[in-house]
């Protein structure tokens, strides 16, 4: 939605126009560049919903102790196209044995281990691997654990070990980076016509809005910016008769899109899932 508004943004900086000649709407207009705006809005929902859907599915599979999507975890297999159940795989199943005795071994760091398999996985890999879980037999997908379907690897008192050597994230020195939620993201313009952009500075604890454009470099503070649109927000609750003239075209306008993009809606999810599990 973010960048479909900067593109007519754009467009309409420069005195551009844009028709749409099946939908009859003139976006050039106050009015269809209201319609646009609720387009982009309920366009932006249903992409949502169906990433939900797509989720709440993938979910599902691996409630049943199945690999729900995509590449499976080094040490294991898939079977046929159609199943979705994890099979150890003898010969790289003895690698990730290996690693983890070798981690949980005093004599050995991860130097030595990213040595002796050279080629075959990579430091990312090797900490990866060294915190999951489905080695254990369990299914983790969404931040959710389930029982699985396949073998472990390796053992609850192994793996205990080896949690217990691997060093906290580096990152965990800074809990408020990247924690602040931007309400005017995407939304706000610069007074020299320039989208401005979220930052933050100082690990996080100061935040931001800046120009895009490098001559410019405006910048204002984001919660004094927030609170003066929601304070101008809220003046307009006292219009009880403007704020229900707003619900009611917005209910009309939605009805109507939605009927019209319901059809292809469903035969994209159709295929996205198809594409997904067939």
């Amino acid at each position: 939605m973010r960048d479909g508004a900067e593109i007519f943004a754009t467009l309409f900086e420069q005195g551009k126009g844009f028709i749409s000649a099946t939908e009859h709407l003139d976006f050039s207009t106050p009015s269809g560049r209201a319609m646009l705006g609720v387009m982009q809005v309920f366009n932006q929902f249903e992409r949502e919903q169906t990433a939900e859907n797509i989720r709440n599915k993938m979910v599902s599979i691996a409630a049943k102790g199945l690999w729900p999507t995509g590449n499976p975890p080094f040490g294991y297999r898939r079977g046929t196209k159609k199943d979705n159940k994890l099979y150890v795989d003898p010969r790289k199943s003895q690698i990730v044995k290996d690693i983890f005795e070798m981690y949980s071994n005093e004599k050995y760091n991860t130097v030595d281990i990213l040595t002796k398999y050279r080629g075959a996985i990579g430091k990312s890999l090797l900490f990866t691997m060294l915190r999951n879980r489905i080695y254990l037999g369990r299914m983790v997908y969404a931040g959710q654990e389930f029982d699985g379907q396949h073998d472990a690897i390796i053992s609850q008192s192994l793996f205990d070990i080896v949690q217990r050597k691997i060093p906290e994230n580096k990152n965990s020195s800074r809990p408020n980076a990247q924690k602040y939620t931007y309400l005017l993201a995407g939304l706000l313009k610069c007074h020299c016509g320039c989208s401005m952009s979220p930052a933050s500075a100082k690990a996080g604890r100061y935040h931001y809005y800046v120009c895009g454009d490098i001559a410019c470099r405006n910048r204002v503070k984001a919660e004094a910016i927030e609170n003066a649109i929601l304070e101008q927000l809220g003046n307009y609750r006292s219009d009880e008769k403007l704020l229900d003239k707003m619900e009611q075209e917005l209910i009309r306008a939605k009805d109507e899109f939605l009927k019209q993009v319901q059809p292809e809606l469903d035969c994209l999810l159709t295929y996205m899932l198809k594409l997904v599990f067939f």
